[in-house]
């Protein structure tokens, strides 16, 4: 595993911190800010040693692979907030009040 045991914890930070923190108006993961990125990277290192991935011997491939299963986790969550929120289209107070656990009202 890439983190070690905390992985699912690793993903539960990255979901959450997803539906916090970063918009789903990007078509992918590739297409959100740098500071958005870093943000979410700062967030991460307050708990996650990625020191340990960086100083390893295979760390390219580390981060490319931490870097795919990030932009799966965005294009589910986009997926579910685009089904969650279309049947309200016209009514932003409505979705608004129906927004997914968790979403920034911004978002």
């Amino acid at each position: 595993m890439l983190i070690g045991e905390v992985y699912e914890c690793f993903i539960w930070e990255v979901e959450s911190y997803m539906w916090r923190d970063i918009g789903f108006d990007k078509d992918t993961w590739n297409n959100v800010s740098e500071a958005e990125m870093v943000g979410m990277f700062q967030y991460l290192s307050r708990w996650f040693d990625f020191g340990a991935i960086t100083n390893d011997r295979i760390a390219p491939t580390y981060w490319v692979k931490l870097n795919n299963w990030i932009c799966a986790w965005y294009r589910g969550h986009k997926n579910i907030a685009k089904n969650h929120l279309t049947c309200f289209v016209g009514d932003v107070e409505a979705a608004k009040a129906q927004a997914p656990t968790g979403m920034d009202m911004q978002h």
